[in-house]
């Protein structure tokens, strides 16, 4: 039914909850294939010792560092199942994510979906909830409201779709060549994922965030100078209001 896909790079202090709660949910039907970019942990060995325990997870293991969008492109393209869904390395879910999304995305006949998740910090957990319910093509050009690991989508209606090669925001590429495709994304306003926030990540340093953004509008979306500047402009405010949120 969904094949899940994690990109890894010297996880190990994070890895294992991830993988569990892959293990733990309620919904069985699933394949999970982990992608490891040459880390030089023991991240490959934590992850072979549950492979060896349970048939449904799959590793697969890169000689060099590719980054992110190469390694989360090398599991889309070994997914065979209906839905694809992600799930970052240093984040888990919530055990009932599969069966409560996936349950309303057959019901409704939902596409592309995401859902609502908590944020947490070292000593604490914060709920955090989706700014829209709806996003449709020209709200995913103005942010990226999704996150990454709470997203489910139909590969087998919408087809093979495979993120842009930067080294950050290649989730938010493959957001918008999904909604060229489909009308819109549906929010399911469940807290169904736990996203870890750590200091020093690129996400925090908007410089160069801005790098990437700068990127997607100028490069990937080959939009004229003016209107990038513009939707940069528009997306740096979010980003603080994102943020202070």
């Amino acid at each position: 039914m969904i094949t899940i896909i994690t990109p890894t790079y010297n996880s190990s202090a994070y890895i294992n909850e991830t993988i569990e709660s892959i293990i733990q949910q309620s919904f069985t039907d699933w394949k999970y294939i982990i992608i490891d970019d040459s880390s030089t942990d023991n991240t490959i060995e934590i992850v072979k010792n549950f492979c060896n325990k349970d048939q449904r997870i799959k590793l697969i293991t890169l000689k060099k560092n590719y980054g992110a969008a190469i390694a989360r492109n090398i599991g889309i393209k070994a997914a065979r199942r209906k839905y694809i869904a992600f799930l970052d390395s240093d984040d888990f879910w919530h055990p009932m994510k599969l069966e409560l999304q996936l349950g309303i995305m057959k019901e409704r006949k939902y596409d592309f979906t995401y859902t609502d998740y908590y944020l947490v910090f070292e000593n604490t957990m914060k709920p955090f909830r989706s700014f829209l319910s709806i996003i449709r093509y020209q709200d995913i050009l103005k942010f990226n409201y999704i996150a990454c690991s709470t997203v489910i989508f139909d590969q087998e209606k919408i087809g093979k779709i495979y993120m842009p090669n930067i080294r950050n925001r290649q989730d938010w590429g493959l957001w918008i060549k999904l909604l060229q495709k489909v009308n819109v994304a549906y929010n399911i306003p469940d807290f169904l994922m736990y996203y870890r926030v750590r200091k020093n990540s690129i996400s925090s340093n908007k410089l160069k965030l801005m790098k990437y953004h700068w990127y997607i509008y100028k490069t990937f979306l080959k939009l004229p100078t003016f209107k990038a500047l513009l939707f940069l402009t528009q997306n740096f405010f979010m980003h603080l209001i994102y943020k202070r949120k």
